[in-house]
């Protein structure tokens, strides 16, 4: 090849490598001011105090940005580089990386009893199948959800990772490997795992094998930041109340290695890149990766599944998989397209802003045409009512008062006839439409990306699960737990009682009253003070339940002495039969008084068995017998 050759092939390629530049340039431009346009209007619609995001693809950084501020009153604005996000339960992914890490080692097995590997406790084994690894890995451990104890007040509350497990163990509701429902107790057992088999603290850990290797140095789990600078860097958290944004302390997570990471955008980015890299680094090997990106639970053929750790998500049509992560007052989404090898990192820090990250991955998958058209109808359907009904959700509490929020957070489906569609309503979120597939039970979301798969338990449909949702099962509920069923209860407990309360004692002590003898006074008094009781648990239970942050954060606490109000009322409920016997009996009463009192003692009677099924008890009482 001559010079003269050799100078025009090498401007050529510096021409070809400067165009592709240009073009990679301008193409991180305009992602930069599709999502400065996407940012701005959610942060404004949702009233959103701050906002972090990173986009990594093909192994490079495509963008870091902050927007909005990270601490309002000082004006401090959020830098993707510097400011720290509570991630939530994106800090099970490195949990998830941790136990690979061990389980390469050969120091854990994904299908051994996890009781093999633990010294300070055991899980309760009265379930006949032990659980493992890869049903923790899948949140198919069959165990029962504890919010109540999932945030504590402070530093101060805070106890050594395997004493919280102990004391905090749930309880075993379903076989292991049968039934999906997401485990905040579950990710911090495999955590522990590997605190076990490594002999290190589980911060400890994590800084050395996982953080430090990927150099992410503005990432920490520990509560608070170790180091002042870093706990500075923590973006406040906010809640919007009556229209404005209050600033909330640190929120400290009991079960820490499940959701207490704060970490910045592009810390999380370097987290993405490491799992979108299929070749072997420092951090796994490149089947470990496979594992972590690859399905390994199906809920049903055709619906999102769970990888050993992470899960499939409906975000277009190219097929994603990631982790959310929510604390109360910061709502974060980390999503990758293995296949484009792509990946998007959002974080917002304000308590109203979950469904506003989820519009902006939507936003994001459409911007890079991974977002079909939606399903067209397929066929109409045969038999709606089958499918209409209130459906709990499997992660729930069973073993206290926390057993409440089942029916509160229920899904109800309707059926519209006119339409040949199902909707699903849940509080706080816009009904969603369905129309059914030419498969049995499959139905897809009508202007969406959802799908919905049913299942069965003979010729009854018992529940359902949802791609949008694949780490939740949902179950017909029985008619003791529905909503409505419970409402009209409460309405008609809390009428019986307001109204002699309020009416009979006043005349039952008056000389104008058809009967003045001691049964009658009596059983008035009785009544009266059995409605003040009453009474006053359900106020108490309402106002202390309705600011959701202070009632999370200890204000569910203050409920321990309300709840000793039930046991108060057991002998008085128990003392009415026999004082409206003596009335029947002797009284010149009339009979709509002398019935009144007397369904006000059998609503009584309901409602001590009613907070016995609800656990509106005092822990002591329930340690005792539950």
């Amino acid at each position: 090849m001559t010079i003269a050759a050799l100078v025009r092939n090498s401007l050529i390629v510096l021409a070809l490598w400067a165009g592709h530049s240009a073009t990679a340039r301008a193409a991180d431009i305009n992602l930069e001011r599709f999502l400065d346009g996407v940012m701005e209007t959610h942060l404004a619609a949702e009233q959103t105090v701050g906002a972090t995001v990173s986009v990594v693809q093909d192994g490079r950084l495509l963008l870091a940005k902050g927007y909005g501020y990270a601490d309002l009153a000082e004006g401090r604005p959020v830098l993707a580089r510097e400011t720290l996000f509570r991630v939530g339960s994106i800090s099970k992914v490195l949990v998830w990386i941790a136990v690979m890490q061990q389980i390469e080692a050969g120091k854990l097995d994904l299908d051994a009893d996890v009781n093999h590997y633990l010294t300070r406790f055991q899980i309760d084994q009265s379930v006949p199948k032990p659980i493992t690894l890869r049903h923790l890995m899948t949140h198919t451990p069959g165990l029962e959800d504890r919010l109540r104890t999932l945030f504590v007040s402070g530093p101060r509350a805070l106890r050594p990772l395997h004493e919280t497990l102990e004391r905090q163990m749930p309880a075993r509701l379903w076989l292991p490997g049968t039934v999906v429902a997401y485990s905040n107790y579950g990710a911090a057992l495999a955590a522990h795992l590997v605190e076990s088999v490594s002999e290190m603290d589980w911060d400890d850990y994590v800084d050395e094998f996982v953080l430090a290797p990927l150099a992410m140095t503005s990432t920490t789990t520990r509560q608070p930041p170790a180091t002042t600078a870093m706990s500075d860097a923590v973006s406040q958290g906010y809640q919007q109340v009556d229209g404005y944004q209050v600033r909330r302390p640190f929120e400290y997570i009991s079960l820490a290695p499940a959701g207490s990471t704060s970490a910045t955008a592009l810390d999380i980015a370097r987290l993405m890149v490491e799992l979108l890299n299929p070749r072997e680094t420092a951090v796994l090997n490149a089947n470990s990766k496979q594992r972590l990106l690859t399905a390994a639970y199906l809920p049903h053929q055709k619906l999102n599944g769970l990888t050993l750790g992470l899960y499939e998500q409906t975000a277009g049509g190219a097929r994603a998989v990631g982790h959310g992560g929510d604390t109360i007052l910061f709502h974060s989404r980390m999503v990758l397209w293995p296949e484009k090898n792509l990946g998007l990192f959002v974080s917002m820090n304000t308590d109203v802003s979950a469904q506003a990250v989820d519009q902006v991955v939507a936003a994001f998958a459409r911007y890079h045409g991974l977002s079909p058209e939606p399903p067209v109808r397929h066929s109409d359907l045969f038999n709606g009512q089958r499918y209409v009904g209130q459906y709990a959700m499997a992660r729930r509490e069973e073993s206290n008062f926390m057993k409440l929020f089942t029916p509160i957070s229920a899904v109800d489906v309707s059926y519209d006839p006119d339409r040949s569609e199902l909707v699903l309503s849940m509080a706080g979120r816009a009904p969603r439409r369905y129309v059914v597939t030419d498969e049995n039970d499959l139905f897809f979301e009508v202007g969406g990306h959802d799908r919905l798969g049913f299942f069965s338990e003979g010729d009854q449909i018992s529940g359902f699960h949802t791609s949008a949702f694949p780490v939740i099962a949902f179950h017909r509920s029985p008619l003791s737990e529905r909503r409505d069923v419970n409402v009209i209860w409460l309405l008609g407990v809390i009428a019986i009682n307001l109204l002699v309360l309020l009416i009979w004692p006043v005349s039952s002590f008056t000389h104008r009253s058809s009967g003045n003898a001691y049964p009658e006074r009596r059983l008035a008094l009785l009544a009266g003070l059995c409605a003040l009781l009453v009474l006053g648990f359900f106020v108490t239970l309402a106002t202390s339940a309705s600011d959701q942050v202070e009632f999370i954060l200890g204000g569910a606490s203050r409920l321990d002495s309300v709840f000793w109000l039930p046991v108060v009322l057991v002998p008085l409920v128990f003392m009415q039969p026999w004082s409206s016997m003596s009335v029947w009996k002797s009284s010149n009463w009339w009979f709509t008084r002398r019935l009144h009192f007397t369904l006000m003692g059998f609503a009584n009677l309901s409602f001590l068995w009613w907070c016995w099924i609800w656990r509106t008890l005092p822990d002591v009482i329930l340690s005792l017998v539950v």
